[in-house]
C-alpha cells in the first residue's frame, strides 16, 4: 500500500453495482461490456508501455480509457487516466509504472466480477440483443447512428437506446459520413469527438455543410469538458453535448426530446414547400430549386430544361361539376404528371391554379420534348371524364424549353420560353405538346 492509499479512502477498482446501474441494470449487458473493456485496457497498457509513444499519443490513450472506465464503475482507473491527462497537459511526464499498477488491479477486479456470474448471462443477453436488432426502418422506429471508436463505449450507448430505437454503429468518422449520406440516413447522430481518422468536429462540419445531411441532429457524447470545445461544437451545428460517464436515462431523455423537435421541424419544412391539395412541391420550393439548378448549370455548363403543363378547359370543369370535383381532378392530374418524372432528380410542382411545372436537370430540348409529350399522353390514357357536354376527357397541354445558363440571363427567361411554347400548344388545339426551338438560347 502506498502513502496515498494509507492516508485517503481506498481506491475503488471496480464497483459492479454502480457500473451495472450506469448502463441500465442488466447483468448480461454489464458482463459483455466488461469483456470488451478488459480487452481495451490490455491494449492500452501495451500502447502506454511503448517508449516510442509521444505525449499526445499517451493523452489520447488515457482519454479513450477514461470514459469507458467511468461508465463501468472503474473509478480508480478513470481518476488515474484523468490525472495522467492533466500531467501531460501541464508539460509533465506520465508515470507509466504507477498507471500500470492501477491497470493491473482493475483487471484483477474485472476477473473477480466475471467469476461471480454464470457465463450464460452474457449469451442470454446477446440473444436478446440480436432479436432486438431484427427491427428495420419500416417498423416505424427512429434510427440513431452511434459514432464511437471505443467498442465498450459504443455498446454502452447502444444498450441504453436499443429498446426504443434502431441503432447503427460507425467506428470511425469516414464510416459515419458514408452512413449519414446513404439512401436511408439516420434520424439522429451521437458522435464522440476524439477519433483517430476524422474527429467528431470534422464529421459535424462536413455533415452540416452537406445539403442532404445538414438537418440531421448531432449530439456530441464525450469525455471532454472544456467550455471552448463545447462552444466550438455548437458553432459547428451540434445541438447538444452529453458528457461521459453517461446516464442512460438522461441519454434517452435527450435523444427523445431532440427527435421530437426534429419531427416538428421536418413537418414545418415539408409544409412550407408542399402544395396542400396535390402533395406536389409548391411554387416557392420550385423557385428555390430553379435558382439552385441555374447556378449549377452556370458552373457545369450543363443544360437545364422545364416543362409547363396546363389542364385544358379547367374553368369549364369547375363551372360544370363544382370545385370539389375540380379538386379531385387536380389531384389525379398531379399524380399522373408526377409519375412521369425521374425520382430524386426532377422536381414536379404546382405552379399555380391548374398549372404545373416540371424541372429537368441535365435535359436538352429533345429530352424535354419527349417528356412533355409523354405527360400529355399519360393524362389522355387516364381517361378522366370531363363534365362539359361537348368534351369527352380531360387533357393537358405542355410547353417545354431548355437552355444552358449564362450570367446575363436568369431562370425566369427559361420559364418564359416554356410558357410561350405552352401558348402555342393551346393555340394549336390543346391536348398536345410544343417545344421552344431556340437552343441553346
Amino acid at each position: 500500500m502506498n502513502a496515498d492509499e494509507a492516508s485517503g479512502p481506498k481506491p475503488i477498482y471496480l464497483d459492479v453495482e454502480e457500473g451495472r446501474l450506469r448502463i441500465g441494470g442488466d447483468v448480461g449487458d454489464y458482463l459483455e461490456l466488461l469483456r470488451l473493456f478488459e480487452a481495451e485496457v490490455v491494449a492500452a497498457r501495451e500502447e502506454l508501455s511503448d517508449s516510442r509513444l509521444h505525449s499526445d499519443g499517451q493523452a489520447a490513450v488515457l482519454h479513450r480509457v477514461k470514459g469507458a472506465a467511468a461508465n463501468l464503475g472503474a473509478s480508480a482507473l478513470a481518476e488515474a487516466c484523468l490525472g495522467g491527462e492533466q500531467v501531460i497537459v501541464a508539460g509533465g511526464e506520465l508515470d507509466v509504472g504507477q498507471l500500470n499498477e492501477t491497470i493491473q488491479k482493475t483487471l484483477s477486479a474485472i476477473h473477480v466480477a466475471a467469476g461471480q456470474y454464470r457465463g450464460g448471462e452474457v449469451e442470454k443477453r446477446r440473444e436478446q440483443r440480436d432479436a432486438a436488432h431484427q427491427h428495420s426502418p419500416e417498423d416505424g422506429r427512429r434510427t440513431v447512428l452511434i459514432v464511437e471508436d471505443v467498442p465498450s463505449n459504443a455498446m454502452t450507448v447502444a444498450t441504453a437506446l436499443e429498446e426504443l430505437y434502431n441503432t447503427q454503429l460507425a467506428m470511425d468518422g469516414a464510416t459515419a459520413l458514408e452512413l449519414a449520406q446513404s439512401n436511408d440516413p439516420p434520424d439522429l447522430i451521437l458522435v464522440d469527438i476524439g477519433m483517430p481518422d476524422i474527429d467528431g468536429f470534422e464529421v459535424c462540419r462536413r455533415l452540416k455543410g452537406n445539403e442532404r445531411t445538414r438537418n440531421i441532429p448531432i449530439i456530441f457524447v464525450t469525455g471532454r469538458s472544456g467550455e471552448a470545445e463545447e462552444e466550438h461544437g455548437l458553432r459547428l451545428g451540434a445541438i447538444d453535448f452529453i458528457h461521459k460517464p453517461i446516464s442512460p436515462a438522461l441519454l434517452r431523455a435527450r435523444v427523445r426530446n431532440h427527435l421530437q423537435m426534429k419531427q416538428q421541424a421536418d413537418w414545418l419544412r415539408f409544409a412550407s414547400r408542399t402544395d396542400p391539395l396535390t402533395g406536389l412541391a409548391n411554387r416557392r420550393f420550385a423557385v428555390e430549386q430553379l435558382e439552385r439548378e441555374w447556378r449549377r448549370s452556370l458552373r457545369s455548363d450543363q443544360p437545364l430544361a422545364v416543362v409547363m403543363i396546363d389542364i385544358d378547359h379547367f374553368k369549364r370543369f369547375n363551372d360544370t361539376a363544382g370545385h370539389l370535383a375540380g379538386d379531385d381532378c387536380l389531384i389525379a392530374m398531379a399524380h399522373s404528371i408526377a409519375g412521369t418524372a425521374r425520382e430524386k432528380i426532377d422536381v414536379v410542382s404546382r405552379w399555380g391554379g391548374e398549372e404545373f411545372l416540371l424541372m429537368l436537370p441535365d435535359a436538352d430540348p429533345k429530352g424535354a420534348g419527349i417528356v412533355a409529350q409523354r405527360m400529355v399522353d399519360t393524362v389522355r390514357q387516364l381517361g378522366w371524364r370531363h363534365p362539359a357536354p361537348d368534351l369527352d376527357f380531360v387533357t393537358v397541354s405542355a410547353g417545354s424549353a431548355a437552355t444552358i445558363a449564362s450570367e446575363d440571363r436568369s431562370w425566369e427567361s427559361l420559364i418564359s420560353k416554356a410558357d410561350a411554347a405552352l401558348y402555342q400548344a393551346k393555340k394549336a388545339g390543346r391536348g398536345r405538346a410544343e417545344m421552344d426551338r431556340d437552343w441553346p438560347g
